[in-house]
């Protein structure tokens, strides 16, 4: 009772360590891979050395605290971002030896690395750092490192015995303190803190209260795998001897023979949902769940049947490194998916459909199959189908299900099939799509016209009756009874009673002429996809155009399915996406509106991005809402109310800073020296689901005001900043909306050249101060200088002014006096010049009383 309560105890401490370390751990990992699922049907991905790994086979992985996932290589350790790998060896590390054998993380967050033979490093602040102690143990080959409940730290080599570290240094114990060998594979410390020691030879050895005791339960010598699950149950894992349980002190062994793909097993560890995942030598991948083996190997999709190593992080993906097959990623995905792994007999798909009894059915390059409850079964031309590529599917009420091919029409009913053709009455024998209205007309789309199928008769029309082409791709009968027929080269036609009644085409303001899909709502709206021409919505006879400019992923719409809601859900060539129909709405009545399209694809757990259209139906809705679409990758399955959600804040971090060319480490304050003008900061969101569509802000205080939306770029540049104190923060969203709690941040200090500092600018301020008073006393002394001289001048022209004055007084007396004798003469002149000119009119009358005289005088004398 009390082992009970110990471990049960242990585990509820465990799982709270799991909470607090992995910010909200598995209580939030909603994307923990489903149990029901098979493993082909998980998402895969993988990575090789064209992707960055230094090899491609894999001895331990592992993901630390900060969020990185650790990868360790014969060639060196390798820390994944879930983009790129950053590769630490002897080349820019103080690793001895490249080989990585053992990765662990202690209970302070430490990161310890054991080598093949270079002892133990720890990473440290960004640099792998030899760890002190390394040179002290027994062997440089390290094994496995584990932890026991004293915090002390236990290395295992592979043939000089363990090494126990703490505190007081190092404690080896060999053959002589009473290990039955020297070699020791594996170490685990399990619920009661009892260490377990797997060795090579010598089977399963416990240490307790100071002593070694060997496991008599377990009867296989070489033990490669140790592990306890959270019931309590341990497993041992064995070289040659199959898989061992050990429960309730009753030893169970399961091998091939019940279902394990190889008796040699490498790595053990059990999932979120509590699935054990088992690595085998030559046997792939195991699970056992429910007393049940399932294997995943090559033909699978396993990149190599070794696997070494597993490891889950804290989203639920299932890490796995493999011998020579590189690194392996099993996730859950938002998507079910079926190809040939699964049981289809092609992975290119055309057409799904759901019968009356909730069947769904795929048609294929390689026939139409059922799935039903999990099995598919498949039907093909040996089973009488027309042809094995079924491009379309649909039911009538009388039981009969329907198959277009590229050979005619089949009808399967009781068990048997019917094979129609064009000598039977259809209009043609590529039939492209199927459609049953609700008066159980069977509606059938060739490349030679439209046909009807009712009470065992065809009818046909071709464009002699109107239609705008002969190519129908697409059909639909409306709530008012119309039936509307899409082409391939013709646009759209409205038909009732067998007459076309309205087009839409190019003239209507189509930007196209392939209609690819067809869709009515509950409110009578009529929705429909052209090939790379948009969305189209037709209410009253408005018609609104959707297209990329609007807010639409992608231009093509090759199928329209709606969910309960409120989401139009579009496939094309690039992937799924939805919009919201409100948008959608808004915008067609003006109202305002942000269309935005989320994308689905292969980051979201898809097989293949490229979903298959032109085909009807090309998508279905079941009953119980899933929405369903063929891809060149078999079928997927999405469940909209039940989209996986990763609720999980992104730790983000970051990495490194660069000032031009000079790089520094961003652990501290980053001081860079003057002269520099270009900066950057590199930094990551770490989520390894979607990693891709991780989007980050950040904001450099003191230069910008706000939050800089960088989207999915991982990196930030600045110019020319001014020397000073900075401080870089950061931020992540993870592809679902989920923001980091914790911001990275890192100070920045931009050291001035001297004569940017604040001493030389006092210095510089009292200098000029200095100068400017110099000046001002020099100017004063020049000022009074001035004023001593000009006082002195003006008392000498004061002198020469009143001498001056006193000549020009002289002068005025004596211009006076030459003045008077000017006016005294001016008189005697004035005087003289009236006598003269009263002398001078007597003598004018002198002369002219003579002239009288004389004139009289000779008058006298002529008479």
């Amino acid at each position: 009772m009390k082992s009970k309560m110990g471990r049960r105890a242990f585990w509820i401490i465990l799982l709270f360590l799991q909470v607090w370390a992995r910010g909200d751990g598995y209580a939030q990992s909603v994307h923990r891979l489903d149990p029901e699922k098979v493993i082909t049907q998980y998402a895969l991905d993988h990575w090789e050395i064209k992707d960055g790994l230094p090899v491609e086979t894999i001895n331990a992985i592992l993901q630390s605290r900060d969020g990185y996932l650790w990868v360790g290589t014969q060639e060196g350790l390798a820390r994944f971002d879930g983009l790129t790998f950053r590769v630490f060896d002897k080349r820019n590390s103080e690793l001895r030896n490249n080989h990585i054998k053992v990765l662990f993380e202690d209970r302070d967050g430490t990161l310890w690395i054991g080598t093949r033979g270079g002892g133990i490093l720890q990473y440290r602040e960004g640099r792998l750092v030899l760890h002190p102690y390394s040179d002290s143990l027994s062997s440089e080959a390290v094994s496995a490192i584990a932890q026991d409940g004293t915090g002390a730290v236990w290395v295992s080599t592979y043939n000089a015995g363990l090494n126990r570290i703490d505190p007081d240094g190092v404690t080896v114990f060999s053959t002589a303190e009473g290990l039955p060998t020297n070699s020791i594979n594996t170490l685990y410390v399990d619920g009661e803190g009892t260490l377990w020691a797997g060795t090579r030879g010598a089977g399963l050895v416990a240490y307790r209260d100071g002593a070694f005791i060997l496991d008599t339960l377990v009867d296989a010598k070489d033990i490669t795998a140790v592990y306890e699950d959270r019931e309590g149950t341990r497993w041992i894992g064995t070289r040659g001897a199959g898989l061992i349980r050990i429960r309730g002190g009753v030893a169970n062994t399961y091998t091939t023979a019940d279902g394990l793909a190889s008796n040699t097993v490498l790595a053990l560890h059990e999932d979120a949902a509590g699935s054990l995942w088992i690595g085998t030598h030559r046997g792939g991948l195991n699970r056992y769940r429910q007393g049940v083996f399932d294997a995943f190997l090559p033909d699978d999709g396993l990149n190599n049947d070794t696997v070494q190593s597993l490891f889950e992080d804290r989203e639920g993906s299932l890490w796995i490194g493999t011998n020579g097959g590189g690194l392996v990623r099993l996730w859950n995905g938002k998507f079910m998916t079926y190809t040939r792994r699964e049981g289809l007999p092609a992975d290119i798909a055309y057409a799904v459909y759901e019968d009356a009894r909730g069947v769904l059915w795929v048609g294929s390059d390689g026939g139409v199959s059922r799935i039903e409850d999990g099995t598919i079964t498949t039907f093909t031309t040996d089973d009488g189908l027309s042809r094995n590529t079924v491009l379309s599917i649909s039911a009538t009420g009388d039981g009969s299900l329907w198959f277009g091919t590229v050979q005619g029409l089949t009808r399967f009913r009781d068990g048997r099939m019917q094979v129609y053709t064009d000598e039977d009455g259809l209009p043609g024998n590529d039939v492209w799509a199927l459609y049953t209205d609700a008066e159980d007309n069977l509606w059938i789309g060739t490349g030679s016209g439209l046909g009807r199928y009712r009470e065992g008769r065809f009818t046909k029309y071709t464009t002699d009756d109107g239609l705008s082409s002969n190519s129908i791709t697409a059909m639909l009968v409306d709530h008012e009874g119309a039936l509307w027929v899409g082409t391939y080269d013709g646009g759209l036609n409205r038909m009732l009673d067998g007459k076309v009644v309205a087009h839409y085409g190019r003239e209507q303001g189509l930007l196209g002429d392939f209609v690819l899909t067809l869709y009515e709502d509950a409110g009578g709206e009529l929705w429909f996809g052209i090939r790379e021409g948009g969305l189209y919505r037709l209410k009253d006879g408005h018609l609104t155009r959707y297209t990329t400019k609007e807010g639409l992923f992608n231009d093509t719409v090759q199928q329209i399915l709606e969910d309960d809601r409120g989401y139009l859900w579009i496939s094309c060539n690039l992937g799924l996406f939805r919009v919201s129909k409100e948008d959608l709405e808004a915008d067609a009545e003006g109202r305002p509106a942000n269309i935005i399209s989320e994308v689905f694809d292969e980051s979201d757990g898809m097989k293949s991005r490229e979903l298959m259209g032109g085909f009807q139906p090309a998508g279905w809705k079941s009953r119980d809402g899933q929405l369903w679409f063929p891809t060149n990758s078999g079928v997927v399955a999405v469940d909209p109310a039940r989209i996986p959600r990763n609720a999980l804040p992104p730790p983000v971090v970051i990495e490194k800073v660069v000032a031009d060319a000079e790089v520094f480490s961003p652990f501290g304050p980053v001081n860079v020296p003057p002269g520099h003008h270009k900066f950057e900061f590199h930094y990551t969101g770490l989520s390894f689901i979607a990693p891709a569509k991780v989007r980050y802000q950040y904001m450099l205080e003191g230069e910008d005001e706000g939050w800089v939306d960088a989207g999915t770029r991982r990196a930030a540049y600045y110019t020319n900043l001014r020397p000073g104190t900075y401080r870089f923060r950061v931020r992540a969203v993870n592809s679902d909306g989920v923001w980091s709690t914790d911001e990275a941040v890192v100070a920045l200090y931009l050291i001035p050249f001297f004569y940017q500092t604040n001493w030389f600018y006092v210095l510089t301020l009292l200098s000029l101060a200095l100068l400017a008073f110099s000046g001002y006393r020099w100017r004063i002394n020049q000022l009074k200088a001035r004023e001593q001289h000009l006082e002195q001048v003006v008392r000498e022209r004061t002198q020469d002014l009143r001498l001056e004055k006193e000549k020009t007084e002289q002068a005025l007396q004596e211009t006076e006096l030459a003045r008077r004798e000017a006016e005294e003469q001016r008189e005697i002149a004035e005087k003289a010049r009236s006598v003269i000119e009263v002398q001078a009119d007597q003598l004018r009358e002198m002369d002219r009383i003579k002239t009288r005289f004389f004139s009289n005088l000779s008058h006298e004398f002529r008479t």
